[in-house]
């Protein structure tokens, strides 16, 4: 996904800047991976919580490097507490739109 995004702003995808992002976003992810994987093991109600996770997670992250991809098209690189700050608004949005059935 990462890959295509840079590719639709026209931004190469180097090691080196996909590290930078990554590393940003990094520890959030990391953490929020280990809480799904042991939600699964909760009968029933893991299995949705943790496909709830894990589309809130690839939701954000999708929406955080557009931001920052719209950015560098714009002619500057977003600060990383901006980046942060604007991954986790959108991971809580999706959260709570996806915890309550896209109501």
């Amino acid at each position: 996904m990462i890959y295509h995004l840079a590719k639709m702003y026209g931004q190469p995808l180097t090691g080196r800047r996909f590290l930078e992002l990554a590393s940003t976003l990094g520890m959030g992810m990391v953490v929020r991976q280990a809480v799904r994987e042991v939600v699964k093991f909760i009968p029933v109600v893991g299995s949705v919580a943790g496909a709830t996770l894990a589309g809130a997670a690839t939701f954000a992250l999708g929406k955080a490097f557009c931001y920052y991809y719209a950015a560098v098209c714009q002619g500057h690189v977003p600060k990383t507490e901006d980046l942060k700050h604007y991954y986790q608004e959108q991971l809580h949005q999706a959260g709570r739109l996806w915890g309550k059935g896209g109501k």
